[in-house]
């Protein structure tokens, strides 16, 4: 009798490949990481292609992006998505844009362009600023010399001269709003827009989104403002700068404001002429009245010291 032969195993068919997968949309980006490659986006108002994430904040997500019909690299400013949910709202933010588009000055960061999107996205093309905040270098330096400091004040003061002369308010005045450009310029942004935008995330959701209530003149707490306003947060971002601590700080900041409660700059260790801190304190004054006339007689002060 033969023995019995096993029996073959059949032979395993190969697995089917994979169906190909349709590419998944890039995470948010990290500050200074690359977005997206060209073929995996949508060109943002058909020219801009974002290239990496510079940094957030109130008003949204910043982006460096390239207009790819001219090879121009700009600052490309994603607004925040409260803006889609009022129409009222979003026309008067829009209207707002337009008309700061119309500024030109070397101590102004301009608005290039403004973009609808049928998904409602709002978004800003900037001018690209290569360079850092005053805040960023305070983070790192903590405080800066009154000669170190003087040069960099004064452009943001002829920045404020020429802004008032066009009857705009800034209102969100602060060292993160002021870029230092790596060729030496110092630039002011935002002007009345992010204070625009704050209000509105408030209205919206019912958190306080301002974080700025510290360079907030007196009677800005009240819903009032006039040029004399960013001179009283000009007089704060003075003081900072040099000490690296703020004038008011917790507590009641609008009964400190009024009660003139914050040390003087000797206090902290910071020397500096008796005329520039007679400015500080000028500007600082609780009644608007009380301050200087304007951003042209500050920068002239300041100048004299």
């Amino acid at each position: 009798m033969r023995p019995r032969q096993p029996t073959p195993k059949p032979t395993p068919k190969p697995a089917p490949a994979p169906a190909p997968t349709k590419p998944e949309a890039a995470p948010p980006a990290r500050p200074g990481a690359t977005v997206q490659a060209a073929d995996e986006v949508a060109l943002i108002g058909g020219k801009y292609l974002l290239l990496q994430e510079l940094g957030r904040g109130g008003m949204g997500v910043v982006y460096e992006a390239e207009n790819i019909r001219l090879g121009k690299h700009v600052a490309l400013k994603a607004m925040r998505e409260e803006l889609r949910f009022n129409p009222r709202d979003r026309r008067k933010f829009l209207e707002e844009a337009r008309n700061l588009a119309k500024l030109e000055h070397p101590n102004v960061v301009g608005i290039l362009d403004v973009l609808e999107e049928p998904s409602q996205d709002t978004w800003l093309v900037m001018e690209l600023v290569r360079g850092r905040s005053l805040k960023d270098r305070l983070d790192v330096e903590e405080r800066i010399a009154f000669a170190q400091a003087q040069p960099i004040l004064a452009e943001v003061l002829k920045a404020l001269d020429y802004v008032h002369r066009k009857k705009v308010v800034h209102r969100d005045l602060k060292p993160g709003n002021i870029m230092l450009g790596d060729e030496g310029q110092t630039k002011v942004m935002d002007f009345g827009i992010a204070r625009q935008v704050k209000d509105l995330v408030t209205r919206t959701t019912g958190a306080d989104s301002s974080g700025t209530m510290a360079y907030m003149g007196p009677e800005q707490h009240l819903g009032a403002f006039d040029p004399r306003t960013d001179l009283f947060a000009f007089g704060v971002v003075f003081y900072e700068t040099l000490c690296g601590e703020l004038p008011f700080q917790a507590g009641d900041l609008l009964l400190a404001k009024k009660m003139r409660r914050y040390r003087p700059l000797s206090e902290l260790g910071v020397q500096l002429p008796p005329a520039a801190w007679g400015l500080i304190q000028a500007c600082l004054e609780p009644e608007p009245d009380d301050r200087p006339a304007d951003a042209a007689d500050v920068l002239r002060r300041l100048g004299r010291v």
